[in-house]
């Protein structure tokens, strides 16, 4: 009951983080040299400490698009 009254920016915030990295994974190897992938993932990893586990989970996944890149 508390998750469904709680404040949804949590996961927007998370699904922004899932859309980010996906984004990310897609664009070439050679055209990523244009956008700071090292400011995106910070800002990224700050949403692991998120009091809300789904969103702790989302942000996990959403890095783990990055693993190969």
């Amino acid at each position: 009951y508390k998750y469904i009254t709680s404040s949804k920016w949590g996961e927007i915030k998370a699904n922004s983080a899932l859309l980010a990295c996906k984004y990310i994974q897609l664009i070439p190897e050679n055209k990523r040299n244009h956008i700071d992938i090292d400011a995106v993932v910070k800002q990224i990893i700050k949403l692991l400490n998120h009091k809300n586990i789904r969103v702790r989970t989302r942000v996990a996944k959403a890095l783990s698009y990055l693993a190969k890149v």
